[in-house]
């Protein structure tokens, strides 16, 4: 078998070569330089030695200089394969020193297989020899420090070619950086968008920038731009009015996520056509779950052309600015639906305060329309400016600052049918025009409910029951508000879809178990279905995450009970629901958060719902990890019944699912 050593710095390629010369019947040494080479040979020469021309120590070009001097090696064929000196000279070079072959890397296994086998055909019949005659020290020294300065030259020009694109790369991952941390600072939709022009041309250096938001699909609610001068104010102003240019005109026909305009021909008599030099300009759309929020656009120095790598950020950009004006749309409609809670609260709560007017023993019809009179007001959106007025047959009631104004509300007092009275509610100053005038629909239910309420409350018998029913219309009102509520914080979470309902369920038969009262059993019912509100502040990268979470995303998940308790405890519930949602995450021992309670320091409906919420969450499926199942999360339980959970609690869990037919 033929015995070759080959030459190489890199292990890598040194293996390679070993065992693709090896499967084809040759023998085969390795060396990681030309020293190393030159002890292999001496003592025991090789029929071909195969080297690589830049290595540490001695290179190629120097090892086939010495074994050409050395009397008992200068025979050997040495086949140069390199992937750093690749020009001519580089291969007249070797040839002249004695090589016999000269192979650019890479070729195809089969391909230098024939290229060697070929050359020690040739070289065995004697049909190709090396130089008989090499060079003079003197030329070769000049030849090879002519390559050795050709390749220092090309690697300087390497380098300085490599840390122009890195400090390219650089700036337009520092806009992407800044435009980030600005989603997760920034809650006020202007700002945003004013503060990502303003990243953008400090990070990457564009002449303009500037962000139109859409209120529908052909008309825009907001236009921003940077840098702020009269010709950006006057672009945003004309695109406000309507007036487009022909950018947008093109964008919101097109579905092109990238359209690059030629200011000189494409962009007509828009302001921003000659305000900097450079002829281009790139559009794009901002999209997430292929609804158009808007575009960006930027305006190119003629210095700066986008490639391919660049485009790739840009479409990042765009999609963390979607991200982020979804993220506000979707907080704006938590604050919108927080307050419809509110008012519903307060208006249940006026329901319920009447109820107990009519519920105290002895109170005359006179106490209760006063009483009834006083709560009035403050259950108005604006109770700073609202007044009322209730007539009942010759009788008057009404709070010291009523007044009646053109903006009012009103209702008949009905008793068998026929009207007895009035209930008049007015605002003593203008506001805004809402379903009924500045009032809300809900209001105008409202007055009619209390309206039918005062007329039941004369008949007697059938007040209690018609009482119930509008307590009921109420009731369901708060609680659709609520499930929805909630569902805006499963959009953000898919995996957990239906989790708080499971665990209201469970948490509820928990409780009917123990015989709470039935009140509490309703606030528990409440409190698990909005227990996980708080997710809706966390990024949907970390909730759908499919790998373990970082200490950082561990610690932001944990902000969830807080934050839920934040966004519910302005609400006046009869019940202690933000209370129960900050602490369905506390455990017995104190391991659990945000406030490490113990024992009795944790109130037991959200114990219960803590039980519930660990059984839920354990069998059922999570990006993480696929669900786990029902006797999983019920060893889990039982294992540290007294030490996090509640035992009398796990031992009604453990009943429900092992005793009875229930299933999630």
């Amino acid at each position: 078998m033929r015995r070759v050593i080959v030459v190489d710095d890199l292990k890598e390629n040194r293996y390679l070569l070993q065992k693709l010369l090896e499967g084809h019947n040759y023998t085969v040494e390795t060396a990681s330089n030309g020293i190393e080479a030159l002890e292999i040979a001496r003592k025991k020469p090789p029929d071909i030695i195969i080297t690589d021309t830049l290595m540490p120590k001695m290179d190629g070009f120097q090892l086939c200089r010495e074994l050409k001097r050395d009397e008992g090696l200068k025979d050997v064929p040495v086949l140069f394969y390199s992937a750093t000196y690749t020009d001519e000279k580089s291969r007249k070079l070797a040839l002249d020193i004695g090589a016999v072959e000269y192979i650019i890397k890479p070729q195809e296994p089969d391909v230098f297989v024939k290229i060697v086998n070929k050359m020690w055909d040739k070289y065995s019949k004697g049909e190709i020899k090396p130089t008989e005659k090499p060079l003079e020290e003197k030329v070769y020294m000049k030849m090879y420090n002519e390559r050795l300065i050709h390749k220092l030259e090309k690697k300087m020009l390497d380098l300085e070619e490599s840390e122009k694109r890195i400090k390219y790369l650089y700036s337009v991952l520092r806009a992407i950086r800044g435009v980030n941390q600005l989603i997760v600072r920034e809650k006020n939709r202007g700002i945003l968008l004013q503060k990502i022009c303003d990243v953008l041309i400090g990070a990457r250096g564009y002449n303009t920038a500037w962000l139109g938001f859409l209120k529908d699909e052909k008309t825009f609610a907001m236009v921003v731009g940077s840098p702020l001068g009269e010709d950006v104010s006057r672009f945003c102003a004309q695109v406000l009015r309507g007036d487009y240019p022909p950018c947008i005109k093109k964008a919101l026909t097109k579905k092109d996520l990238f359209l690059f305009m030629d200011r000189s021909r494409h962009c007509g008599d828009c302001p921003l056509k000659n305000t900097h030099l450079g002829r281009n300009s790139l559009l794009m759309r901002i999209t997430h779950k292929s609804k158009l929020f808007g575009f960006l656009v930027l305006s190119l120095k003629p210095d700066v052309y986008i490639d391919v790598d660049e485009k790739g950020l840009l479409e990042e950009v765009t999609t963390d600015i979607a991200f982020g004006l979804h993220n506000i749309e979707l907080g704006e409609n938590l604050v919108e639906r927080t307050h419809d809670l509110k008012e519903r609260v307060k208006e249940l709560n006026c329901l319920w305060e009447i109820s107990n007017l009519v519920e105290k023993p002895d109170t005359s019809l006179e106490a209760i329309i006063k009483g009834t009179i006083n709560l009035l007001p403050s259950t108005w959106q604006y109770p700073q400016i609202t007044c009322a007025r209730i007539i009942l047959e010759t009788k008057e009631y009404k709070t010291k600052n009523f007044k009646e104004t053109i903006w009012k509300q009103g209702s008949d007092i009905m008793v068998h049918q026929k009207p007895v009275g009035t209930v008049v509610v007015c605002y003593l100053e203008e506001r805004p025009q809402r379903d009924e005038g500045p009032f809300l629909k809900e209001e105008r239910n409202l007055i009619n409910i209390i309206a039918e309420r005062l007329g039941e409350i004369i008949e007697r018998k059938q007040g209690e029951v018609e009482l119930q029913k509008s307590y009921q219309k109420l009731q369901k009102t708060m609680e659709d508000t609520i499930y929805t509520i909630g569902k805006i914080a499963e959009t953000r979470d898919p995996y957990t879809a239906g989790h708080q309902k499971n665990v209201s369920q469970i948490a509820t038969f928990i409780a009917h178990e123990m015989e709470l009262p039935q009140n509490k059993i309703e606030g528990i019912r409440i409190a698990s279905l909005v227990h996980d509100i708080g997710k809706i502040s966390l990024p949907a990268e970390i909730l759908n995450k499919p790998t373990k979470l970082s200490e950082i995303e561990y610690s932001l998940i944990k902000d969830h009970s807080q934050t839920g308790h934040d966004i519910l405890k302005s609400i006046e519930f009869p019940w202690p629901i933000a209370q129960i949602v900050l602490q369905h995450h506390e455990r017995l021992n104190g391991s659990g958060y945000p406030n490490k309670l113990k024992g009795d320091e944790i109130v037991l409906e959200a114990k219960i719902i803590g039980v519930a919420d660990v059984v839920e969450a354990m069998s059922s499926h999570r990006p993480y990890r696929p669900a786990l199942g029902i006797d999983v999360a019920l060893e889990e339980i039982s294992k540290n019944k007294g030490i996090l959970y509640d035992s009398e609690v796990v031992d009604t869990c453990l009943k429900l699912f092992k005793e009875t037919e229930f299933k999630l």
